[in-house]
């Protein structure tokens, strides 16, 4: 009855309006990101195969949640939140949605200052590269443990025990992550109209790529190959070289581990030693070849770049490439096609494949919210089933997608981002536009069963007990970044970094180390 009783409304809804969703492309994570496949995700997350049921608030009126998204506001979206809104009321869940939409460049300083002011939010999205460690140390976000445990069982069932655990900050669950893979992949999308008319097969190992992107700068010797641009650029080389270390996170940016995510590690100590040295001499040989954009470091986004012809070649962990973007590619360049190719293998070390099982975005319930009860039952419903999921996630069926095969569809223009609140790898659909080569990976990267967990799983980093040191090393390494994109000598550049950071990195390592061994002795 519920289901028909849903669907009866959708209907009314889409039929009154006499439209269908038109909306932009979310960000590449929103629309592109891998999702599980029914088998695979069913290892996935810890396991009842029936979704429990969530008590809904026994509210007499329908109230208000107030959420935030990040990014800009999809078209249609009054009909899209209001049809979200009523399916949670056909299901007793007496809600209404109201949602805000922060724009990417705003987002620390707008949640910020939102909690600082004490503005009542229920549901805020939070985020690795925003204030999520700033404002939890502040005291605004409310802990989830009990919340979690009594109003949002099938959020803890889809997730899985790894993935709560590794996302804890201070031993405590204060945000439920959102996530449909273990690890992000590394990827490479390329002008596949270029690759063509060079007579080039896809590029499948880092060499292969050099070839290519060689290939490319003869063909247009006015245009660097990659924009590397910051975002994501440094990760995927790491990974897609299946160098042997694990790096802590965003708030970390040059500390790293061994492997197994148990001694830390830094290239100004280790040198030409080092596992990153190899990428250093890389990069030094891609600028001077005239590959990377000299400009990179001013580059906000490389999808920019690629997509109005600057630029042939971009490295990122997104997945999928909708019809839209290469239907603007090919409004841009006339005849350009695209197409991507994901590394296989990443992170080995003795045979093994290691994850920290973390992610980058959130949800999170600010303390000043007097509808935390609401609040979680609301991204539970999200979460309850795959029919809840699909129209939160999608629209609906046959009207916003159609579905292909049991769990597949082609990348929707539904808009909404689905990664800012209900992404689990237990219910999201795999796009119909991977490559089977990317396919098959996102299979293996959804079974957490796939990986070892790393010494440093639900580790997180807090500088307080060095805060002076930390704070300097942080300026000395904005003035080296460029060795990681070739723009300085590797050698030359450490020596210098090493005379003047020494001091704090010597105070630095050993804090993290002691409170990594705390986290693991902590594990048994």
């Amino acid at each position: 009855m519920k289901k028909a009783t849903r669907l009866l409304l959708a209907a009314a809804l889409v039929l009154s309006l006499l439209v269908t969703a038109c909306g932009q492309p979310a960000p590449a994570a929103t629309t592109a990101a891998p999702a599980a496949t029914t088998a695979a995700a069913t290892t996935a997350a810890a396991t009842t195969t029936a979704a429990p049921t969530t008590t809904a608030a026994p509210a007499a009126e329908i109230v208000t949640i107030k959420m935030t998204f990040p990014g800009n506001i999809p078209e249609e979206w009054e009909r899209k939140q209001d049809l979200i809104s009523k399916a949670m009321q056909a299901d007793g869940l007496m809600v209404e949605l109201d949602s805000i939409y922060i724009p990417f460049s705003e987002l620390l300083q707008k949640n910020q200052l939102m909690m600082n002011a004490g503005e009542e939010i229920d549901l805020l999205f939070e985020a690795s590269f925003a204030s999520i460690l700033v404002n939890i140390s502040g005291g605004f976000y409310e802990p989830l443990e009990e919340l979690l445990a009594q109003y949002g069982p099938n959020l803890l069932r889809t997730r899985g025990d790894f993935m709560m655990e590794a996302n804890k900050h201070s031993n405590r669950i204060y945000a439920v992550p959102m996530g449909v893979a273990h690890k992000a992949p590394t990827r490479i999308v390329y002008r596949e109209d270029m690759l063509e008319e060079a007579g080039l097969e896809p590029p499948m190992t880092w060499a292969e790529v050099f070839v290519v992107a060689r290939k490319f700068k003869e063909m247009e010797p006015d245009k660097p190959v990659f924009a590397a641009a910051a975002d994501n650029y440094r990760w995927v080389r790491i990974k897609s070289h299946g160098i042997n270390i694990i790096g802590l996170n965003d708030y970390i940016p040059d500390f790293y581990l061994d492997p197994g995510g148990t001694t830390v590690k830094h290239p100004v100590v280790e040198k030409d030693k080092g596992v990153l040295w190899p990428l250093y001499e890389e990069a030094r040989m891609m600028y001077q070849e005239g590959l990377i954009d000299p400009d990179a470091l001013s580059v906000n986004a490389q999808a920019d770049t690629f997509m109005s012809g600057l630029t042939s070649m971009m490295l990122t962990v997104e997945a999928g490439i909708s019809q839209s973007q290469k239907d603007e590619l090919a409004a841009n360049i006339p005849g350009a096609k695209m197409q991507e190719v994901t590394f296989p293998e990443i992170v080995q070390y003795e045979g093994k494949a290691y994850t920290h099982f973390k992610q980058w975005n959130y949800q999170v319930v600010p303390i000043q919210s007097n509808k935390k009860e609401l609040a979680i039952q609301v991204l539970d419903w999200t979460n309850a089933s795959q029919e809840n999921y699909d129209l939160c996630a999608y629209g609906v069926e046959g009207v916003d997608w159609e579905k292909v095969g049991e769990q597949q569809m082609p990348i929707t223009n539904w808009g909404v981002p689905g990664y800012a609140w209900i992404w689990n790898p237990l219910y999201h659909r795999l796009s119909t536009d991977l490559t089977p080569n990317t396919y098959e990976m996102y299979l293996n990267f959804m079974n957490p069963d796939y990986f070892e967990p790393s010494g440093w799983m639900g580790f997180t980093f807090d500088p307080e007990p060095v805060k002076n040191e930390w704070a300097q090393h942080q300026a000395i390494f904005s003035k080296y970044i460029g060795i990681e994109f070739g723009m300085l000598d590797p050698m030359e550049t450490l020596l210098k970094w090493e005379e003047e950071d020494i001091n704090n990195i010597n105070v630095i390592m050993p804090e993290i180390q002691r409170q990594l061994d705390e986290v693991i002795a902590s594990r048994g």
